[in-house]
């Protein structure tokens, strides 16, 4: 699964950004792509359904995250912690 190009492909979907996904600097300051709290809400629910985890809470404002970048390794996280989960479950 590649995280980075799913990311922005729904960047593409979801935020106004209208540079082609594969062009998009991952260094971008989130406030520049989100530019208000109901898109970041968009696309973490997509986010979501697409990797099939839930972002906690606290994780759930853009001030969390200073670049996309911070997204991207969040999600990372969470699926680290995911895959941790279910062999704790297996063993």
């Amino acid at each position: 699964m590649n995280i980075e190009k799913k990311f922005r492909e729904l960047l593409n979907e979801y935020a106004i950004v209208s540079t082609p996904a594969d062009e998009i600097n991952l260094d971008e300051k989130v406030e520049n792509v989100f530019v208000n709290s109901i898109l970041f809400i968009k696309i973490v629910v997509a986010l979501e359904t697409e990797f099939e985890f839930e972002f906690e809470e606290e994780d759930l404002d853009t001030e969390g995250y200073s670049t996309l970048r911070d997204v991207i390794t969040y999600i990372e996280k969470r699926l680290m912690q995911k895959e941790e989960e279910k062999n704790e479950q297996q063993a």
